[in-house]
């Protein structure tokens, strides 16, 4: 999640960004439409097809991790894989970097994709499977990815990161004790190319489209790719269904999952700790949002979010300390 003080609607500055890509000038509701958490997002279109912006302060994201997933992204849809398509800029460019008087950004264009999220579907068996198939295909292939250039940061990278984060929040001793639980269990566990390999990290139903037209999977979002254990792919997809059937889908998502790539059952009773991992990373993103926030006299909506993040820290933190 973005600090806060990167959450605001900048329209002007949206339109600095993507003018470095060709679009449709003459729609009358240009870059109204837009989604700001990880990285500011605004919809638009170039000779009438659906286009993405995504953009974000160099304080919040690194250069050479964008790139690495844009890597990541070529070599997937180049052996056939149903992802994002990156927008050229008119420079030719996947990447732009925009010096503006607020300092850098860095601002990409993807194509939309078919269809709707699996959030907005009624997850039946058949979808499930599917679901599960696609993460599947994904690992399978992220076996055989070697990145030639950048490399995504791996587990322990984030380890660090979250150990540096929580030094700046000397009141945060029992995330810091945490931190020293999740991470001894982790070194406990065994690491190899068939457990262990570059990770969607939120393959969750927002970001999977479905379109019932085709039956056809989109999968979309990789900004949060990580090296990391496949079995902690698993616990965060399945951690994002809300509906009744939670078995159901559970079940119909391993079988799908399991006609693309191996996951044995013992690593499926480690999702309690991969969860424990989730839970503490995203605390540790969301006070890190919040500290020294100090935005003067703020819109209302921004003491809503205030409270959802503050009941969200508490939800999370329900379990740091406890053994594993």
């Amino acid at each position: 999640m973005l600090q806060l003080k990167y959450l605001f609607h900048n329209k002007e500055l949206a339109l600095e960004i993507l003018s470095r890509w060709n679009y449709d000038k003459n729609q009358p509701h240009l870059m109204e439409q837009y989604r700001i958490s990880a990285n500011a997002v605004y919809g638009f279109t170039n000779q009438d097809t659906r286009c993405f912006l995504r953009f974000a302060h160099a304080e919040e994201k690194n250069r050479g991790q964008i790139l690495a997933e844009l890597e990541f992204l070529n070599y997937l849809r180049t052996n056939n894989y149903p992802c994002l398509q990156p927008v050229l800029s008119k420079a030719g460019n996947e990447l732009e970097v925009v010096d503006t008087p607020d300092g850098r950004y860095y601002g990409v264009v993807f194509l939309g994709v078919p269809g709707r999220s699996l959030s907005d579907h009624t997850l039946t068996p058949t979808i499930a499977f599917g679901w599960g198939k696609h993460m599947g295909r994904l690992h399978r292939l992220s076996k055989d990815y070697s990145p030639s250039r950048y490399r995504r940061v791996d587990h322990v990278a984030q380890l660090n990161w979250m150990a540096e984060v929580l030094d700046t929040f000397p009141e945060e001793a029992l995330a810091r004790r945490e931190l020293e639980v999740v991470s001894d269990w982790l070194q406990r566990l065994p690491q190899n190319d068939n457990n262990y390999g570059l990770v969607h990290y939120d393959f969750e139903t927002d970001n999977v489209f479905y379109s019932p037209d085709t039956e056809n999977f989109y999968v979309i979002d990789f900004d949060d790719a990580v090296y990391h254990w496949f079995a902690m792919d698993v616990t965060t997809a399945l951690a994002s269904y809300e509906g009744s059937n939670r078995e159901l889908a559970q079940k119909q998502f391993m079988a799908g999952y399991r006609t693309e790539h191996r996951l044995d059952d013992e690593w499926l009773q480690l999702r309690p700790g991969f969860s424990r991992y989730q839970k503490l990373y995203s605390y540790v993103r969301v006070i890190r949002s919040t500290k020294n926030q100090n935005l003067g006299e703020e819109p209302k909506w921004m003491g809503g979010l205030r409270e959802k993040l503050a009941k969200l820290c508490i939800e999370r933190s329900a379990d740091f300390g406890k053994p594993m």
